[in-house]
């Protein structure tokens, strides 16, 4: 006997099962395309966090991983090239950009921010990415008398 309860528990049910079928069988060979980052920043314990930490600092609330800077900098840029960050925040652009051997700019209207983004930069702060191996060192040269110059915002 069918109940009001018992026919929307058994419609429930089959659309259900009806939901399932249809994902298995139009999603069963849908795999990632390649023009999507897979990407997380999930880390509540690592280097930058804990330095903050220690130093009192309030981290930036929404970092990017390190992945997003990494293939934008490498899709777009050489060694030796300006990466501009215009809204910096903890500087993971910035890293990930000394770290594959281009110069950088960053930019951040909150003073705490720019503060806290040099614990990145550490001398004991791990390194991001692995730095290109096989690429020269680059040296930037001042146009007026041909001296090398550290470049840097700090």
């Amino acid at each position: 006997m069918f109940t009001r309860r018992n026919r929307a528990c058994s419609t429930t049910f089959v659309l259900t099962i009806l939901a399932i079928a249809i994902q298995e069988t139009l999603f069963k060979d849908l795999v990632q395309p390649v023009n999507v980052i897979s990407a997380s920043n999930t880390a509540s314990n690592d280097y930058y966090q804990r330095r903050c930490k220690q130093e009192g600092f309030k981290p930036h609330p929404a970092r990017f991983p390190q992945a997003l800077p990494e293939f934008v900098i490498n899709l777009c840029t050489e060694p030796g090239d300006i990466v501009l960050e215009p809204f910096a925040g903890s500087n993971m652009t910035g890293r990930v950009a000394e770290t594959l051997q281009r110069r950088w700019l960053a930019l951040e209207i909150d003073e705490n921010y720019i503060k806290s983004s040099k614990l990145r930069f550490e001398e004991n702060a791990p390194l991001v990415v692995e730095p290109p191996a096989d690429l020269p060192s680059i040296a930037i040269e001042n146009a007026d008398n041909n001296q090398s110059v550290q470049l840097g915002l700090f």
